[in-house]
């Protein structure tokens, strides 16, 4: 058991070390991976200020050289001419087209009034200007340099070079002066690539902001701000002419490795930042492949490690259950259905599973060390080289290139890769799973779509144009193929009611599908046909799309409308019948009742017995012929629904007496004692139907008699 205890420990602690080993090894080559893009990041910014600081140093220089060209043929001119001198003009004209580096170009009195110059001939005083007070306070006649200025008569951003003017004892006669427009500068910057965070900043010795590029906002970025970092400053106080920094630019809260130059011996600085997101994107991808692959062995490591101190666990550690525990590996791995690959770096196999042997016809021998993709089609093994590394950066998710059989066959497949370590190595696993069951139910569903008598319609979900429809909405609406697909069915007026869809996609939203909703659409032709429209989404290609299905109800609803209207006629005919035979049997009671009650007279008269026979003949057959016409009028008024029972306030009492002196006579006539008495206890005064109490009533007492 201490052995067992002591061999645990030293697995625990040989894995953890090889893991330690692992992330600190994938530590040690990130960071120096980092450096390296650090270091070529700050390679590329100074670079870059050097060659900004040649090209804008030589467009001063040039600047210069015509300040200076400009005061010495000013002073050779004025001292041969007093007055206006119009041949100046023409040579400030001549010797900018010929510089063409400066926006204006000009002379200045001692008083500061614009004696000559190009491109403004609005009359100005400069002599509030700094450069104008730095210039008669030059002794020295060095050049000059403005702080970014709003021209007075451009009102544009200039920097601006002047040179003093001497009359002839040395006294101050003014300057000569070139405007410099920032958004000159800006055009010569604008079409250099520095990447997305990457800037290109021209500032004087004071840290007055020149230009940027790319622009900011005004209210950050406004030629003559002081918003420079406090670490770049330094740099320049100090006296420094070139140098580099990491710095977090204020400006846009942005870290970049910043290179700045002196523009030769100008007050002049260009800084050129190359944004942190620039240059570690690409160590960023790294970071996150080595993640995976140390996680990968990690979980890997993990795994057996498990496996093994179960092993130990069992006082399994002798040769044979190790070589047991790979036979359950091996077996493991082999029982798999998908093709399983493992792969050096290089993409040579180095392990399949059973199925990859079993389903392509290779020998195990055949596939060791060959190029993975000697088990795809030649034509498309460019494209599944692209799918892996697509795969392997992060771009691609899936490989549906097919595997090829050693003899030809094609198996359609979709292949997923990672990185991970086998055998103490980095490898790339393969997993590749065997569609062709997807792809034949997809076939099916193909088929099934194409002959289905119902009109079906396969459409994008967000604007509902059409992908696919089958021939039955084809032939029913009238449309030709091409007409439908790419549309939507607003455009082709299909919808008889143009609310109808945006009631589908309501419901389709509230519910996730419709079912059996009854719509009515147009066909080409202006027809309209009636259906039963349900509507779901599916999932093909890895898309969602928007699956729509209409039964064609339009012969049904016809033939519902004709059993509507037989049935009414038919109910109309018996509303009819049952009206005529209402009527009839009202009209047929009344002069029957008169018959009987003239038979009951000629019944008290003095008659012989033989016409005492007949009048009851008479009565009987009248009260006969009354009861039968009673019936047929409720009947009649049942069916025609007319018949109503009163709710009317009536004599009980009187009632019952008016219908035993009907009675009375006919009990009389056959020897019978006919009374009545009501209990007193019962009450007079009722509301109901008194008509048919009396019928009740009398249908009783014709029993009796």
């Amino acid at each position: 058991m201490l052995q067992i205890s002591t061999d645990r420990w030293r697995i625990l602690l040989a894995v953890t070390l090889i893991n330690l080993l692992i992330v600190g090894i994938s530590f040690f080559f990130l960071l120096e991976s980092r450096n390296r893009y650090r270091e070529l990041a700050r390679v590329r910014a100074t670079n870059l200020t050097h060659v900004l600081n040649e090209n804008i140093g030589g467009n001063i220089d040039t600047v210069d050289v015509l300040i200076k060209s400009a005061a010495n043929e000013y002073l050779r001119m004025k001292r041969n001419t007093s007055g206006y001198l119009p041949e100046f003009e023409s040579y400030l004209e001549k010797q900018n087209a010929l510089f063409g580096e400066v926006d204006i170009l000009r002379v200045a009195d001692e008083r500061g009034d614009i004696i000559y110059g190009i491109s403004s001939k609005k009359i100005i005083n400069i002599a509030d200007r700094e450069f104008f007070k730095s210039a008669r306070a030059d002794i020295e006649q060095k050049l000059i340099f403005s702080q970014p200025l709003l021209g007075k008569a451009s009102g544009k951003w200039s920097i601006y070079f002047a040179r003093r003017l001497n009359n002839p004892d040395g006294t101050f006669a003014g300057i000569v002066y070139a405007g410099y427009l920032i958004e000159t500068l800006n055009k010569k910057i604008s079409n250099i690539d520095v990447g997305k965070k990457g800037t290109i900043v021209f500032r004087n010795a004071e840290g007055a902001l020149l230009t940027r590029h790319p622009v900011l906002s005004a209210d950050v970025a406004t030629p003559g701000m002081k918003n420079s970092s406090s670490q770049l400053m330094a740099f320049i106080k100090s006296g420094s002419a070139a140098g580099s920094l990491e710095v977090l630019v204020p400006a846009d809260k942005t870290w970049r490795i910043s290179s700045f130059e002196r523009i030769k011996n100008y007050p002049l600085y260009v800084i050129v930042g190359i944004g942190f997101d620039d240059f570690l994107a690409q160590w960023n991808r790294e970071l996150t492949f080595t993640s995976l692959g140390v996680l990968s062995f990690f979980l890997l490591s993990i795994f057996f490690t498990t496996n093994l101190l179960k092993e130990i666990k069992r006082r399994a550690i002798s040769q044979e259950q190790l070589l047991s525990s790979e036979y359950n590996f091996r077996t493991f791995f082999d029982s798999i259905d998908y093709f399983l690959f493992v792969l050096d770096m290089e993409g040579r196999i180095i392990k399949v599973n059973q199925s990859v042997v079993s389903r392509l016809g290779y020998a195990e021998e055949e596939l060791i060390g060959k190029d993975v993709l000697q088990v795809h089609p030649e034509f498309r093994r460019d494209e599944a080289a692209l799918r892996v590394k697509g795969m392997l950066e992060g771009t691609e998710t899936f490989c549906p290139v097919p595997l090829e059989c050693k003899d030809g066959t094609q198996i359609p497949v979709e292949t997923r890769v990672t990185i991970g370590n086998w055998n103490g190595k980095p490898a790339i696993f393969g997993i590749t799973k065997d569609i062709s069951e997807l792809r034949e139910s997809e076939e099916k569903f193909s088929r099934a779509f194409s002959v289905n008598p119902c009109l079906m319609a396969i459409s994008t979900v967000e604007e509902g144009r059409y992908l696919e429809v089958n021939d039955a909405f084809l032939d029913l609406l009238g449309f030709e193929r091409s007409e439908v697909i790419g549309r939507t069915s607003t455009e082709l007026g299909i919808f008889n009611n143009p609310e109808t869809r945006q009631n589908v996609r309501q419901l389709l939203m509230a519910n996730g599908s419709v079912k059996d909703l009854q719509i009515t659409v147009n066909t080409k032709s202006g027809q309209l046909c009636h259906g039963l429209f349900s509507a779901d989404t599916i999932r093909l290609q890895n898309r969602d799309l928007l699956l729509t299905v209409m039964v064609d109800i339009t012969k049904r609803i016809a033939a519902e409308h004709e059993l509507v209207t037989s049935r009414d006629a038919a109910e109309a005919a018996s509303r009819a019948k049952s009206e005529f035979l209402a009527n009839m049997s009202h009209e047929l009671r009344t002069p029957m009742n008169g018959v009987i009650g003239m038979a009951q007279l000629l019944g008290y008269t003095k008659l012989d017995s033989e016409q005492k026979e007949y009048v009851d003949i008479i009565i009987s057959s009248g009260t006969s012929l009354v009861t039968l016409i009673n019936d047929i009028l409720d009947l009649s008024k049942i069916e025609s629904g007319k018949i109503v029972l009163e709710q009317t306030e009536f004599s009980l009492r009187a009632c019952i007496n008016d219908i035993a002196a009907a009675q009375r006579a006919m009990a009389e006539a056959k020897g019978l004692i006919f009374d009545v008495s009501v209990s007193p206890d019962v009450p007079d005064s009722l509301i109901g139907d008194p008509m048919r109490l009396r019928q009740i009533l009398l249908n009783l007492g014709s029993v009796l008699n």
